[in-house]
Protein backbone atom coordinates (compact mmCIF):
# COMPACT_ATOMS: atom_id res chain seq x y z
CA UNK A 1 0.00 0.00 0.00
CA UNK A 2 2.87 2.10 1.34
CA UNK A 3 4.87 2.05 -2.68
CA UNK A 4 1.41 2.45 -4.81
CA UNK A 5 0.92 5.42 -2.77
CA UNK A 6 4.67 6.47 -3.39
CA UNK A 7 3.97 5.39 -6.98
CA UNK A 8 1.09 7.75 -7.56
CA UNK A 9 2.92 11.02 -5.66
CA UNK A 10 5.59 10.51 -8.31
CA UNK A 11 3.29 9.73 -11.04
CA UNK A 12 1.37 13.18 -9.59
CA UNK A 13 4.81 14.89 -9.76
CA UNK A 14 5.39 13.87 -13.06
CA UNK A 15 2.24 14.97 -14.30
CA UNK A 16 3.01 18.67 -13.06
CA UNK A 17 6.22 18.93 -14.28
CA UNK A 18 4.65 18.02 -18.08
CA UNK A 19 1.89 20.24 -17.54
CA UNK A 20 1.42 24.30 -16.64
CA UNK A 21 -1.45 24.08 -14.77
CA UNK A 22 -3.45 27.30 -13.86
CA UNK A 23 -3.12 28.20 -10.30
CA UNK A 24 -6.44 26.89 -9.22
CA UNK A 25 -5.88 23.47 -11.23
CA UNK A 26 -2.68 23.36 -9.29
CA UNK A 27 -4.61 24.52 -5.94
CA UNK A 28 -6.89 21.49 -6.56
CA UNK A 29 -4.12 18.62 -7.07
CA UNK A 30 -2.06 19.82 -3.77
CA UNK A 31 -5.69 19.24 -1.94
CA UNK A 32 -6.67 16.13 -3.90
CA UNK A 33 -2.91 15.05 -2.56
CA UNK A 34 -3.17 16.28 0.93
CA UNK A 35 -6.16 14.82 1.13
CA UNK A 36 -4.58 11.25 -0.11
CA UNK A 37 -1.75 11.75 2.22
CA UNK A 38 -3.80 12.53 4.92
CA UNK A 39 -6.34 9.67 5.00
CA UNK A 40 -3.56 6.97 4.42
CA UNK A 41 -1.34 7.97 6.77
CA UNK A 42 -4.04 8.33 9.37
CA UNK A 43 -5.59 4.87 8.08
CA UNK A 44 -8.94 6.67 7.66
CA UNK A 45 -11.96 4.10 6.75
CA UNK A 46 -14.93 5.74 4.65
CA UNK A 47 -17.29 6.48 7.00
CA UNK A 48 -14.32 8.53 8.90
CA UNK A 49 -13.46 10.42 5.87
CA UNK A 50 -17.37 11.34 5.20
CA UNK A 51 -16.74 12.81 8.83
CA UNK A 52 -13.33 14.03 8.96
CA UNK A 53 -13.06 16.02 5.83
CA UNK A 54 -15.61 18.54 6.38
CA UNK A 55 -14.45 19.19 9.70
CA UNK A 56 -11.22 19.52 8.80
CA UNK A 57 -11.84 22.08 5.76
CA UNK A 58 -13.52 23.74 7.94
CA UNK A 59 -10.52 24.54 10.40
CA UNK A 60 -8.34 25.09 7.30
CA UNK A 61 -11.10 27.72 5.76
CA UNK A 62 -10.62 29.89 8.88
CA UNK A 63 -6.49 29.34 8.49
CA UNK A 64 -7.23 30.58 5.37
CA UNK A 65 -9.31 33.84 6.11
CA UNK A 66 -6.83 34.48 8.76
CA UNK A 67 -3.98 34.10 6.74
CA UNK A 68 -5.55 36.90 4.01
CA UNK A 69 -6.17 39.18 6.72
CA UNK A 70 -2.58 39.04 7.51
CA UNK A 71 -1.36 39.69 4.15
CA UNK A 72 -3.07 42.68 4.47
CA UNK A 73 -0.68 44.60 6.94
CA UNK A 74 2.41 45.09 5.23
CA UNK A 75 5.10 44.37 8.42
CA UNK A 76 3.81 43.03 11.08
CA UNK A 77 5.05 44.18 14.65
CA UNK A 78 6.15 41.48 17.14
CA UNK A 79 3.06 41.33 19.23
CA UNK A 80 0.70 41.08 15.95
CA UNK A 81 2.92 38.25 15.16
CA UNK A 82 2.61 36.74 18.61
CA UNK A 83 -1.50 37.26 18.10
CA UNK A 84 -1.38 35.55 14.72
CA UNK A 85 0.11 32.53 16.51
CA UNK A 86 -2.57 32.38 19.32
CA UNK A 87 -5.21 32.79 16.53
CA UNK A 88 -3.79 29.48 14.37
CA UNK A 89 -3.65 27.72 17.97
CA UNK A 90 -6.87 28.67 19.02
CA UNK A 91 -8.54 27.66 15.76
CA UNK A 92 -6.92 24.38 16.00
CA UNK A 93 -7.79 24.21 19.80
CA UNK A 94 -11.58 24.64 18.92
CA UNK A 95 -11.53 21.51 16.50
CA UNK A 96 -10.45 19.38 18.69
CA UNK A 97 -13.31 17.61 20.43
CA UNK A 98 -14.72 17.21 16.62
CA UNK A 99 -11.65 15.60 15.57
CA UNK A 100 -11.10 13.13 18.59
CA UNK A 101 -14.89 11.95 18.37
CA UNK A 102 -14.26 10.88 14.53
CA UNK A 103 -10.62 9.68 14.73
CA UNK A 104 -9.71 9.33 18.29
CA UNK A 105 -7.09 11.08 20.31
CA UNK A 106 -4.11 8.87 19.00
CA UNK A 107 -4.42 9.45 15.40
CA UNK A 108 -5.43 13.41 16.25
CA UNK A 109 -2.40 13.60 17.89
CA UNK A 110 -0.44 12.60 14.86
CA UNK A 111 -2.73 15.01 12.64
CA UNK A 112 -0.55 18.50 13.19
CA UNK A 113 2.50 16.55 12.50
CA UNK A 114 1.15 15.41 8.93
CA UNK A 115 0.21 18.74 7.96
CA UNK A 116 3.42 19.77 8.27
CA UNK A 117 5.10 16.54 6.77
CA UNK A 118 2.86 17.27 3.66
CA UNK A 119 4.16 20.42 3.53
CA UNK A 120 7.93 19.41 3.65
CA UNK A 121 7.45 16.20 1.01
CA UNK A 122 5.69 18.92 -1.05
CA UNK A 123 7.78 21.75 -1.20
CA UNK A 124 10.94 18.65 -2.08
CA UNK A 125 8.37 18.20 -4.88
CA UNK A 126 8.79 21.23 -6.12
CA UNK A 127 12.46 22.17 -5.47
CA UNK A 128 13.01 18.91 -7.65
CA UNK A 129 11.05 20.29 -10.50
CA UNK A 130 12.32 23.81 -9.97
CA UNK A 131 16.08 22.49 -9.86
CA UNK A 132 15.18 19.85 -12.85
CA UNK A 133 13.83 23.03 -15.38
CA UNK A 134 16.56 25.94 -14.61
CA UNK A 135 14.56 27.53 -12.32
CA UNK A 136 16.81 30.08 -10.89
CA UNK A 137 16.00 32.20 -7.59
CA UNK A 138 15.96 36.14 -8.07
CA UNK A 139 16.22 35.58 -11.81
CA UNK A 140 14.59 34.41 -14.82
CA UNK A 141 14.01 30.94 -16.35
CA UNK A 142 16.07 31.77 -19.44
CA UNK A 143 18.90 30.16 -20.32
CA UNK A 144 21.79 30.12 -17.84
CA UNK A 145 24.08 32.88 -17.92
CA UNK A 146 26.67 32.30 -20.64
CA UNK A 147 24.75 30.46 -22.86
CA UNK A 148 22.59 32.05 -25.54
Amino acid sequence: MKNLFITAVCMFSLQLMAQNPSPDERMERVESLRIAYISQKLGLTVAESQKFWPVYNEMTGEMRSLRAQRKSDDTPSAMEQLEFEQKKIDIKKKYISSFQQIIGKERLDRLYGLEEEFRKKLMELRQERNKGAGFRPGGSNGPPAGRP
